[in-house]
């Protein structure tokens, strides 16, 4: 197996180059480093020894660089973003090596796999809730499917638990007060119930003001905190051979999530305040905004995970996991990005229900005559996921005057016969069923002292329901271009089954030294658009799945609508939008899957009697109809672009200077290009035309690079210690827009963290103060065109400046 030559060549390195030159600067390092211990192989494993790329964040690590949920651990991982757009939290998505779910239609599936506690969390934003008494977060790079229990193309981001402990009290406390009148308070609480059982309780309650300034006087600011996250557990051992492990969750939110900043300035911007209302700066390094309503976002999620071991008599041990999740998200929001009253969601609901269960068997076989032993994993997994959408969307009061404004302008496409009118709705109700079934196994193989392999292969069956409902009411003498009339109702399912393999081959060069080879193919599922501003209607091969279609009037009311939840969100055959005689549109609502294959060339090493770790990975993936979702400005669009490559290196290196002092360098270098002739037509006005092939994936930095160092010392004659932390976290410059608009660029920039404390030596009691974006860095994660005046663009941020002090016991 030989890694991809183009990409060794645009390196410049060979094989033997690249581990002559890693391992010669890793013989700088003077001190020693502690071993990292992950489960990423389903089994505990040091992270040297695992033929993987994965970053593990400890419980200390996480606190050091004030990661407190996923938003935050993008900052600390190169290589790893977020994006939450779109008005709404729960519309988050993870990237990896350049490559996510380009868009929040939540027809898509991830990307990036997040599982807690081993269990797969289908959507990004459900998962946004405080990391609370959290073991380590490991990060995953490249297709997994082969041990995890749900298949990702890109990557995945495990987050592990404290287990309860059987022999031991123990309470821990921590207060925070910060910037934005902060307010944090979080307690773990263990305690022995018995012999055989102990019980874990822990509780995060996490509020602040919204870091960006609403210009409107009486309304709230936007994008601030108030949440709050119970977890409590029961683990219970009957015998030494059998472990039981009940989880139940819940977590709240009730925020103003998500606002936007303008971007860029155009003329027509100016138009509310020829209305008479407020225009926010045009600067993002401002943090400001200006909405007419208050934005709500309420989410709540309730869990129940049992998690079941025996260590049978014959070496073979069985685990089985079942897991169930409600999640619910209802608010509103102010659609039009501005101080106008124009285009509201005055309310949207999202329901989701999962169920899952995994089951599996594992064990080692020794003493074999042709290899030294096989570690082998076989297992079978199922979920079934209901998910649903209520969409409101209608025009307020300024509509008239925006409509007069526009016509008096000329502005393009708008004229008496097209626009929008005081009191147009626009509603859709919409839904999707999942069911997958896989088989998997899994082998580490021995094969001597020098050689060892992995192989893995998983089969998967999915079935996929769709349903769409929409209805559209507005002044019959004007055609509403921003309503999507002539989306067709839909039901449809969709069948899918596929088979992927992983492949490793790892050569140790001594004990501490190891190199290796990796193949693994995976895939996303294709799906439905269920985005609700994009019509049901398109064609293959980069034509819009999703376009406007031009109605006629229709007036029906959207309470008819029959809408039952849970089933969840079921279009009935004979609800009342099928009698608005609306023109049949081309296409179906129905998107490709998208397919990835992978290859990977890696070094693990430990250096210098273990006072150093340096790791490096080279990788290529190529992937095939990759999914890509972008917002023209009245509508959102979906295209399967034909072939998107990422290619690149990494390195983390780890090193102990001195007794006390850490340092940690990380970076990360992919290439995540268009590598196939695709253009798409976006319907703007006038229409856009943009070729794709040989330019870089929009929200892919070729560059991202992260620099920590970290010293603790005693305190002489007491005990007491001192700490200080700082990082640095860098990223190139990403286009921001999906379509790739040459006016919608994020400059590179670096992004500061800092923390300084004192505590008793046992860590019984501490005080600390730290920042997290210390300079107060304005970066945007999503750039959009203006819904109310083409031209000007407005910015999804991430948080402004944050810093606290926080005190911290524990007995």
């Amino acid at each position: 197996m030989t890694i991809n030559g183009k990409l060794c060549r645009k390196l410049g390195l060979g094989s033997a180059a690249m581990l002559v030159a890693v391992v010669g600067l890793a013989e700088t390092a003077l001190a020693q480093v502690d071993e990292v211990v992950v489960t990423a192989t389903k089994r505990e494993k040091s992270i040297q020894d695992i033929p993987v790329s994965v970053t593990a964040l400890s419980a200390d690590a996480l606190t050091k660089d004030a990661v407190t949920n996923l938003d935050s651990l993008q900052h600390s991982v190169p290589g790893l973003s977020m994006t939450t757009g779109a008005g709404s939290g729960w519309q988050s998505s993870l990237r990896m090596r350049g490559i996510g779910t380009s868009g929040t239609n939540i027809g898509f599936e991830g990307s990036v796999g997040i599982f807690v506690d081993g269990v797969f969390r289908p959507r990004a934003g459900a998962s946004l809730n405080d990391l609370a008494d959290v073991e380590r977060v490991e990060v995953l790079r490249g297709p997994q499917g082969t041990l995890f229990g749900r298949n990702t193309t890109a990557g995945a981001v495990s987050i592990v638990t404290k287990k309860p402990v059987m022999d031991e009290t123990s309470a821990s406390f921590r207060l925070t007060g910060g910037n934005l009148n902060r307010i944090q308070i979080s307690g773990i609480f263990n305690t022995p119930l018995s012999d055989k059982m102990a019980a874990r309780l822990s509780a995060d309650y996490n509020k602040r003001d919204g870091f960006l300034e609403n210009q409107v006087d009486g309304v709230s600011d936007l994008n601030d905190r108030d949440r709050i996250n119970l977890r409590g557990q029961l683990l219970w051992e009957p015998n030494p051979e059998m472990e039981v492990r009940v989880i139940g969750n819940h977590f709240s939110v009730d925020e103003a999530c998500c606002g936007s900043s303008v971007y860029l300035r155009n003329p027509l911007l100016d138009m509310p305040t020829a209305l008479e209302k407020a225009v926010p700066s045009a600067d993002l390094e401002d943090f400001e905004t200006a909405r007419n309503g208050d934005t709500i976002e309420k989410q709540d999620e309730t869990g129940l995970q049992i998690d079941y071991e025996w260590n049978m008599s014959n070496g073979i041990t069985f685990f089985n996991s079942a897991a169930y999740s409600d999640y619910e998200m209802s608010g509103q929001t102010d659609a039009d990005q501005s101080a106008l009253d124009f285009i509201n969601q005055p309310s949207n609901f999202v329901k989701q229900k999962q169920f899952s269960n995994e089951a599996r068997f594992s064990g080692v076989m020794d003493d074999l005559s042709s290899v030294q032993s096989i570690a082998w994993i076989a297992g079978a997994y199922y979920s079934k996921e209901a998910l649903g959408l209520i969409y409101n969307m209608e025009f307020g009061a300024d509509a008239n005057g925006m409509q007069a404004t526009l016509e008096a302008i000329e502005a393009p496409g708008f004229s008496a016969a097209t626009g929008f009118t005081t009191g147009d709705k626009h509603n859709a109700t919409m839904s999707q069923d999942a069911e997958v079934t896989a088989l998997f196994a899994h082998a580490d193989i021995d094969i001597n002292e020098r050689w060892a392999a992995s192989v893995g292969t998983r089969f998967t069956s999915e079935e996929k329901t769709g349903r769409g409902v929409f209805v559209t009411n507005h002044n019959p003498a004007r055609i509403n271009l921003f309503a999507s009339e002539g989306a067709r109702d839909f039901v449809q399912t969709n069948d899918i089954e596929e088979s992927i393999v992983n492949l490793t081959l790892t050569s140790k060069l001594s004990d501490d030294v190891s190199v290796y080879e990796s193949y693994a193919d995976g895939y996303k599922s294709g799906g439905f658009n269920l985005d609700v501003l994009g019509g049901q209607a398109g064609a293959t091969g980069g034509t819009p799945r999703s376009i406007l279609g031009w109605g006629g009037a229709a007036e029906a009311d959207p309470s008819s609508v029959p809408v039952e939840v849970l089933g969840i969100l079921a279009a009935s055959e004979t609800n009342p939008a099928a009698a608005l005689n609306l023109p049949d549109l081309p296409g179906d609502p129905s998107f490709a899957t998208e397919f990835v294959d992978t290859y990977e060339l890696g070094l693990k090493s430990v250096l210098m009697d273990g006072r150093a770790t340096l790791n490096a990975t080279a990788f290529t993936s190529v992937f095939e109809n990759y999914q890509l979702l972008h917002f023209t400005g009245t509508g959102f669009t979906i295209f399967s672009v034909p072939e998107v490559t990422t290619s690149g290196f990494e390195t983390d290196v780890q090193v102990n200077l001195t007794e006390g002092l850490n340092i940690g360098v990380q970076y990360t270098l992919a290439e995540t290009e268009y590598t196939a002739p695709f253009s798409l037509t976006f319907p703007e006005m006038p229409p856009r035309t943009i070729e794709l092939n040989g330019r870089q994936v929009n929200n892919a930095p070729e560059h991202t690079a992260s620099l920590s160092a970290g010293y603790e010392w005693p305190l002489a004659n007491s005990d007491l210690k001192g700490s200080v932390y700082g990082a640095l976290n860098y990223s190139s410059e990403y286009n921001a827009d999906a379509g790739l608009d040459d006016a919608r660029v994020q400059d590179d920039y670096t992004m500061y963290t800092a923390r300084a404390g004192i505590s008793r030596q046992d860590d019984s009691l501490g005080l600390e103060i730290w920042c997290r974006n210390c300079t107060d860095e304005a970066v945007a994660q999503i750039i959009f065109r203006s819904p109310v005046a083409d031209g000007a663009h407005y910015a999804f941020m991430n948080p402004s400046q944050e810093w606290g002090v926080t005190l911290k016991a524990r007995y």
